[in-house]
């Protein structure tokens, strides 16, 4: 056998030998990690923000201030709190004491409301939006139908919740 086949089957070896350590570790940190769902930035400030602002029912708060203590950028949270007044579930005065306050009490603040607002897009597949986007789409998939189900199971449970019930 001449040098470059033996180096060649030693490097394939040594690689099929690294690959299958690798996969063995990173299936054994995959069974050791919690499975998650995360909604965006954006949801998760606008709820953060109403939180903060219930809090502080006290006082008018100023966009820097939710900014810092949520630990976010000034013109993030400005979009956050521009649709959240949009939609009367933050209020602005003007003037020396003016500021930012809860639109309605936390206990009317139903939390489905406020992710189905803030969440732009509550998709988990390519195909709820295009049935082009996956090829089995010409024929049955079930797949759909049970994303579907889950996810109305999430709003849902984000329905029977009010905003005074996480403060």
């Amino acid at each position: 056998m001449c040098k470059q086949n033996i180096l060649f089957i030693f490097v394939c070896r040594f690689s099929w030998l690294i690959r299958g350590k690798i996969q063995r570790k990173v299936s054994r940190e995959e069974s050791s990690r919690e499975h998650t769902m995360q909604l965006s930035k954006f949801t998760d400030y606008s709820f953060r923000a109403l939180i903060y602002l219930a809090r502080n029912r006290n006082k008018r708060c100023t966009i820097e201030e939710l900014a810092t203590q949520l630990e976010t950028s000034h013109n993030h949270m400005k979009k956050v709190i521009c649709r959240l007044a949009a939609n009367r579930y933050v209020k602005s005065a003007k003037g020396r004491t003016g500021g930012l306050f809860l639109g309605d009490e936390p206990q009317n603040i139903v939390l489905s409301d406020v992710l189905l607002l803030a969440e732009e897009n509550m998709n988990l597949l390519m195909c709820y939006n295009s049935c082009s986007a996956c090829p089995l789409q010409k024929q049955h998939c079930a797949l759909k139908k049970i994303s579907r189900n889950a996810l109305q199971k999430f709003i849902n449970e984000f329905e029977n919740h009010t905003l005074q019930d996480i403060l």
